[in-house]
């Protein structure tokens, strides 16, 4: 899968937990932090990002941007953390 990556700085990847969130947003299934994310991911953890956490940045362009797949059921995340805000009031929603 192409990792998008015009929502961050050159150099700052995609965590373990992000990668699944564009996977499962893909495929329609839920995201669930506990069940679907190692406890003790040794990626995340060299990456220096906690553990089943995602960037509202990531998240915010996965809700916005149209060439980044998502089925029709949506994002669906349980028991996982956002850092930051969410910020979509000034963009421009609509996905066809």
């Amino acid at each position: 899968m192409a990792t998008p990556g015009g929502w961050r700085r050159a150099g700052d990847p995609l965590n373990v937990t992000e990668k699944l969130m564009l996977e499962h947003a893909a495929s329609g299934e839920m995201l669930d932090g506990i069940d679907d994310i190692p406890p003790s991911e040794p990626t995340a953890m060299q990456a220096g990002s906690p553990p089943r956490t995602v960037r509202a940045a990531v998240v915010r362009r996965l809700l916005t941007e149209a060439e980044l797949p998502v089925d029709p059921k949506g994002v669906r995340l349980r028991r996982v953390r956002i850092t930051c805000y969410v910020r979509t009031v000034s963009s421009s929603a609509q996905r066809l």
